[in-house]
């Protein structure tokens, strides 16, 4: 499990923000802050580090300093129908605990006034090796704020050995500081050419690597053992040396016959050649 948000180096983050299993990124853009959560709920998450994932969540789309709000990610809610913004089942599963949390997930998508992208789409698929069943399920979503922004979306293949497929959208989003086409832009980073391998080691064994589980009256959690790695792994990098650096950076504009409506037929366009490639027809 985990979450990963690779940001562009031409755009300004203004904070990072770690939940359970999933992060969260503030960046400055020509329109002003917006925010971008990535969000993996595990189906083995006890209903505290559910409760927590729910409120990190939560609390990411009340903080007013975004103008606009994405996450993405595994929400693994199988039983949230996305057609109809309803958790599916009987009278008799009111009771029932797994279906009881993806309410509560769903009833603070409607509480937020989030939108979602993805509504019929199979984002995992698992075969059942004693039936030979295909099992298909959506489990990934996008959520949103501004569907504005939203401009391009297609399903692509799965990664490696994993049962879900990838799904990739475009954000009506730049970021630029100058009217020129490419950016000389000097930074400040660490060198670590100018250490050797020996010394990383050496610095390394100075290093209790130990889990720190003192403060803990729980199982700690796979999130805490991977903050304490980082914390530890911190410590050896501030001691690599600083060098600056110049990239030049390529600025893109919006084109200025991008409008709204235009850019929701691609949507609709893209979303409908995706349907298409899951399940051809021939005439």
């Amino acid at each position: 499990g985990g979450s990963v948000i690779y940001v562009k180096q031409n755009f300004v983050v203004h904070e990072t923000i770690h939940g359970p299993d999933s992060v969260a990124v503030c960046l400055e853009s020509d329109m002003g802050k917006i925010t971008l959560v990535c969000v993996y709920r595990s189906p083995s998450l006890n209903d505290k580090q559910d409760t927590e994932l729910l409120e990190f969540t939560r609390s990411i789309f009340q903080d007013e300093k975004s103008i606009a709000k994405f996450c993405f990610g595994d929400f693994n809610l199988p039983d949230v129908s996305w057609l109809s913004g309803t958790v599916t089942g009987s009278p008799s599963d009111s009771t029932n605990a797994l279906i009881l949390r993806q309410k509560m997930y769903l009833d603070m998508i409607h509480d937020l006034g989030l939108s979602w992208l993805l509504t019929t789409e199979k984002t995992r698929r698992r075969l059942n090796k004693v039936t030979g069943i295909m099992n298909e399920s959506l489990l990934d979503q996008l959520l949103f704020t501004e569907e504005s922004l939203v401009n391009e979306f297609k399903l692509g293949p799965h990664l490696g050995k994993s049962d879900h497929v990838t799904f990739s959208t475009e954000l009506n989003v730049s970021h630029s500081t100058t009217l020129e086409a490419d950016k000389a832009v000097n930074e400040e980073r660490r060198n670590w050419s100018k250490v050797t391998l020996e010394e990383i080691l050496e610095w390394s064994q100075e290093i209790n690597w130990d889990i720190d589980n003192s403060n803990s009256d729980d199982n700690i959690s796979v999130n805490d053992i991977w903050t304490n790695i980082i914390e530890k792994l911190d410590t050896l990098t501030d001691r690599i040396p600083f060098e600056m650096k110049t990239d030049n950076i390529d600025v893109n504009y919006n084109t200025p016959w991008v409008n709204r409506s235009l850019k929701r037929a691609i949507r609709y366009k893209n979303k409908a050649w995706g349907n298409f490639d899951l399940n051809p027809t021939v005439s």
